[in-house]
């Protein structure tokens, strides 16, 4: 299976409840976001704000 990614804001992230929403960049629905899909070692976290991809 091919992986996707999409740029955007992180608008929230709920690290207790591991998840969250990104608002996308070219103005299509939010993006659901789990932590299992963060890449990274340790705690995966997502910050109000913050620019990923």
């Amino acid at each position: 299976m091919s992986e996707v990614r999409e740029s955007g804001i992180v608008e929230k992230f709920d690290a207790r409840r591991g998840f969250g929403f990104i608002t996308r960049e070219d103005d299509k629905p939010n993006i659901f976001v789990h932590y299992t899909n963060i890449n990274g070692e340790g705690y995966k976290e997502l910050k109000p704000d913050e620019k990923v991809t």
